[in-house]
């Protein structure tokens, strides 16, 4: 063999021998191992079934509610201070501040325990994932709208553990 030839010899067995692999893995039936170790959930499905999710959600609707409703009370209180102290326009400057510093305080309130509230089901969430995954010894869970063909479906099994666990 010419020096010339030579460093193209190891690539080519390298690559031969992978191929031949593959092929022989393929053939084999391993592939079909690795397949179903692999499971898929559909989380659309999963956050509409999942009660404390839901729950959380109608929560968060009546507390949005509520400092919409103050919102609109402290801009009222504004309004009739500045009829009632038309003359006296500091007054009304101060009430304004007041108000917007309650206001602000409630939001970041809101805003505080919404973040805390959606990372604790965001975790329970990903943990019950992975518990119903090793159940069923599965090692990799994707999203349902990655999945083409093939998987393990654990959509059901999660939602029913979701909601059985306080």
């Amino acid at each position: 063999m010419t020096p010339l030839f030579r460093p193209l010899v190891r690539p080519l067995f390298s690559f031969a021998f992978a191929f031949a692999l593959l092929a022989t893995l393929a053939c084999s039936g391993l592939s079909t191992v690795w397949a179903e170790s692999i499971g898929y959930v559909d989380f659309a499905r999963i956050t509409n079934s999942y009660e404390q999710l839901q729950s959380f959600s109608n929560d968060s609707k009546i507390k949005e509610a509520e400092l919409n409703k103050m919102r609109a009370d402290y801009i009222k209180q504004v309004e009739d201070s500045r009829r009632v102290n038309a003359g006296n326009p500091i007054t009304t400057q101060n009430l304004e501040k007041q108000l917007q510093e309650k206001l602000r305080l409630k939001m970041e309130e809101y805003s505080q325990w919404t973040e805390e509230k959606a990372k604790a089901l965001d975790a329970k969430m990903t943990t019950i994932i992975k518990t119903v995954a090793q159940r069923q010894g599965i090692s990799v869970v994707l999203d349902k709208q990655v999945v083409i063909s093939g998987g393990v479906e654990m959509t059901n099994e999660v939602i029913k553990t979701l909601n059985q666990t306080p």
